[in-house]
């Protein structure tokens, strides 16, 4: 039988399948908002708002960005913020979104193109203009991830800490027990010896009602909980 505390510490699937919906929702709230503050903006300045185009850009310039987000988290879980390696990872975690902005305008320009953006931008173009706050979005997506990492790390600590405290408790329970036993079974043969000559029938009753006893102790010792009425009978016994 395997050990509880070997046991991966990898999200269950229902909670991980959670996060990424919340985090799918967070992503699309954020790319409704930025089409929001583009119309605002167009309004403003009195140019037309072409509102499909205006909406494909936008979302697919989210959207590139979250095809990301499985590699933020692969990111977060190996190399993790605390420990020795800490300024390593730290480098690690600031220098690599800039591979990922430039894979994410590489993809995104020529679908861009197909949608109508004048084919005179290019990928240096885009990225002039974009890039330092293209890294500000990846970098609070890291930082938000990281969080999320702490806290079930934190719960599986816990988790790990609420076991061991089990087996401390179970532990000392059988240890009371093989304790006490002996001197109770010990007590109670005397007992029944003495009754032996001078009263057969209550030594006989005794050691019917010893073996009831001590079957019942040994046939739940994995148990840590019983029930009332398991406990009323041991208690008369």
């Amino acid at each position: 039988m395997g050990n509880e505390l070997d046991q991966p510490t990898e999200p269950a699937p229902s909670h991980a399948a959670a996060w990424w919906a919340f985090g799918f929702a967070v992503w699309t709230l954020l790319a409704l908002m930025s089409v929001l503050q583009a119309a605002m903006y167009l309004g403003y300045v009195g140019e037309p708002i072409r509102w499909g185009f205006l909406v494909g850009v936008r979302m697919l310039d989210w959207y590139t960005c979250a095809l990301f987000l499985p590699a933020l988290v692969w990111l977060a879980r190996r190399f993790p913020l605390g420990g020795p390696d800490t300024p390593r990872n730290v480098a690690v975690q600031l220098t690599t979104p800039t591979l990922f902005v430039v894979l994410k305008y590489a993809l995104l320009l020529p679908i861009e193109h197909r949608l109508g953006r004048p084919d005179s931008l290019t990928l240096t173009g885009v990225l002039a203009a974009n890039a330092v706050t293209e890294l500000m979005i990846f970098w609070a997506a890291s930082a938000a991830i990281h969080g999320v990492e702490f806290y079930r790390r934190l719960r599986a600590r816990e988790r790990q800490a609420l076991i061991l405290e089990q087996r401390l408790t179970r532990a000392r329970l059988d240890a009371l027990t093989a304790q006490l036993r002996p001197h109770f079974l010990f007590n109670t043969l005397n007992s029944i010896t003495t009754l032996i000559r001078r009263d057969p029938e209550g030594a006989e009753r005794m050691v019917m009602q010893l073996a009831d006893l001590l079957s019942a102790t040994l046939r739940t010792p994995e148990e840590q909980e019983i029930s009332l009425r398991e406990e009323m009978i041991l208690l008369d016994s």
